[in-house]
């Protein structure tokens, strides 16, 4: 062995025991060394018996070695293989409470999230026996409560398979669903606006899931694909038959009270637009105008908007309803400057004087990512907070007060 070489398992060694100040990695340089005296001179090579502690010695390396290999995929932290649930064949990103990029790992502990990208479907094996495969573009948490696994679909196509009896459960929307018998089961998440047709936002989606910072809406279904299952809400307890899709049910965010309190907006605004300033003197506000009227068939909010004159004047014409089969607002938005249109989305609140709506881009565009926070202060007042997206973060970016012209 060289110099550096001994640094590095003085500094493994080190390492592994917690303190500086230790005899052993002396010790087991010293029985290496007995290998080749430093600075020797290779001669005729005659076959001699290896002593044992040096072979001793070097399983002592690959202790390291495998220990300092688990310390960095771990974060700093040895993860005894006892307490894995599942694990892979291939690498998947896991993604953690508190942490914002996901990492590469191929075996996984409960609360950690697990997501697969565009590129295939992959297999999970989970400890207890079973496999779940994961569709492309698929996200899952692994939970554990008192009475075992759940696992809690995130995102894409989730499937179960099971051999036997087991007591692993999904957590659900529509509730947690449970198998009492050998089967297969499978829970689809969809969120408009994010599909296969469109991976290259899939990434950003699951990150934005996962810090939950995504408005999306997201439709669940789950398919009994085989065996026996039993799906309980608060509620009801429904026991599913095979070949039989369950989806969420209309009746939970009613379309007709969405669609009238969209309408109410009908009429005419005077706006007051205040740019948030990132230097010391604020912004001066701006005066607009802003026009609403219901599209055809009501079924529509129609609004034209323009702030400021002249060559500075911005003008902006957005189209939004509420679709009743996916449960969430959509639209588009188009401006004076041309290019490309803005597809917007938005998931209702249970309380409907407060209306999120997300701004992309069909193409994948960068810039496009706005969304605004609408809140009715009076039937005569509301207040729009707009938002964009910087790096990881959303950073205010316009404020925009509505006072209906009498």
């Amino acid at each position: 062995m060289n110099e550096a070489e001994d640094h590095v398992l003085e500094f493994a060694l080190g390492e592994l025991h917690g303190r500086s100040a230790t005899d052993l990695p002396e010790r087991v340089l010293r029985e290496l060394r007995k290998v080749q005296p430093v600075g020797a001179r290779p001669g005729p090579r005659t076959p001699q018996p290896v002593a044992p502690r040096v072979w001793m010695a070097a399983a002592a390396v690959a202790v390291v070695c495998l220990s300092l290999f688990l310390v960095l995929r771990r974060g700093g932290q040895t993860t005894p293989r006892s307490l894995w649930v599942a694990t892979s064949a291939d690498v998947l990103g896991v993604l953690r409470q508190g942490e914002r990029e996901a990492r590469l790992l191929d075996a996984f502990l409960p609360g950690e999230t697990l997501v697969n990208g565009p590129e295939r479907e992959r297999i999970v094996a989970l400890t207890s026996g079973e496999t779940i495969r994961m569709g492309q573009c698929s996200m899952l948490t692994l939970e554990h409560d008192e009475r075992g696994l759940v696992i809690a679909p995130q995102l894409g196509r989730i499937t179960l398979q099971a051999s036997e009896k087991t007591a692993v459960r999904f957590r659900t929307r529509l509730g947690t669903l449970a198998m009492g018998a050998p089967g297969a089961v499978q829970v689809e998440l969809r969120a408009d606006g994010y599909d296969l047709l469109q991976p290259e936002r899939f990434q950003q989606l699951a990150q934005e899931l996962h810090m939950k910072t995504a408005v999306p809406l997201v439709l669940t279904l789950v398919t009994l694909l085989q065996g026996t299952a039993v799906l309980e809400s608060a509620v009801i307890t429904r026991q599913l038959v095979a070949g039989e899709t369950v989806s969420e049910q209309q009746t939970e965010n009613p379309a007709n009270p969405i669609k009238r309190k969209l309408l109410e907006e009908a009429g005419t605004w005077d706006l007051t637009v205040t740019n948030v300033a990132h230097a010391r003197r604020p912004a001066k506000p701006q005066k607009g105008l802003e026009v609403c009227r219901a599209g055809p068939g009501g079924e529509w909010l129609l609004t034209d908007l323009s702030i400021g004159e002249g060559e500075d004047e911005v003008r902006l014409h957005t189209v939004v309803g509420f679709n009743t089969r996916t449960k969430m607002y959509t639209g588009t938005l188009v401006d004076n400057f041309g290019g490309e249109m803005g597809l917007l989305r938005g998931t209702p609140e249970e309380d409907l004087d407060c209306r999120t709506l997300s701004m992309f881009s069909a193409e994948g565009t960068p810039g496009f990512d706005v969304r605004w926070v609408m809140r009715w202060e009076s039937p005569d007042r509301r207040v729009t907070e707009f938002e964009a997206l910087k790096g990881e973060e959303w950073i205010p970016i316009r404020k925009i007060v509505h006072e209906r012209r009498k």
